[in-house]
């Protein structure tokens, strides 16, 4: 549905958006399947590394933002992922750049409250992800996530806009701890298979802007013909 949706907005000569229509995934096996997206994080089971301010790892490297005194690990911090996990001592926020040009992001996330692991003090955390390519902003959303469960979070650049560097900031939140698995990317411009579903949200955001442009198109008729 959402790629008819698209597709009838560029046929259509909608006018072009300031930012790219995103649409995002809570599923992982829906990403996977919609984007094509593979895996782009090899991190170790052995040794774990930090604490340092910067590592690459695959295709990324992560970075802290400037000006945060803490550190950067990865390490068994949690029962809720398989093997070493991102974390920081500190607001969960950090940098991503990737070496090209991608279409879609996703990672496996945990917030921990009740995890055996993790005895820090708990505070529900709200995440703000910005896309850019260059210094270019392309677009953002937000997410929060359940607690105490294996958590995705992905998201692809709906209209074919690309990107090569990735903010994702802690807005809402403390100092206790937050989680991330393995990050996957893709590179295909344009859904493979548009049958996997987005999240509800997405759906309705691209629903609507399917019916602004055929409200743009009847306009564009009824001028005509009065013309």
């Amino acid at each position: 549905m959402k790629s008819r949706f698209l597709f009838l907005a560029c046929l259509l000569g909608a006018p072009a958006a300031s930012h790219a229509a995103l649409v995002t995934y809570s599923d992982s096996a829906a990403f996977l399947a919609a984007t094509g997206a593979t895996a782009a994080t090899t991190i170790p089971t052995t040794p774990a590394f930090g604490p340092v301010s910067s590592f690459t790892s695959g295709s990324l490297t992560f970075s802290l933002v400037a000006g945060q005194s803490v550190d950067l690990y990865a390490d068994s911090f949690t029962t809720r992922l398989t093997g070493n996990t991102l974390g920081i001592s500190g607001s969960e926020s950090f940098n991503v750049a990737l070496v090209a040009p991608v279409f879609s992001f996703g990672f496996n996330f945990v917030e921990p409250q009740f995890d055996p692991l993790v005895g820090d003090t708990f505070f529900e955390s709200t995440f703000t992800v910005t896309l850019f390519n260059g210094a270019t902003n392309v677009a953002s959303f937000v997410f929060s996530r359940p607690n105490d469960s294996a958590q995705f979070v992905g998201v692809h650049t709906g209209l074919g806009e690309s990107f090569n560097r990735v903010e994702i900031r802690e807005t809402v939140g403390g100092n206790e701890n937050d989680f991330f698995g393995q990050f996957f990317t893709g590179t295909s411009a344009y859904s493979p298979n548009p049958t996997a579903a987005p999240d509800a949200g997405s759906t309705a955001a691209l629903l609507a802007a399917g019916l602004a442009a055929l409200a743009l198109l009847r306009r564009r008729l009824m001028q005509g013909a009065l013309a």
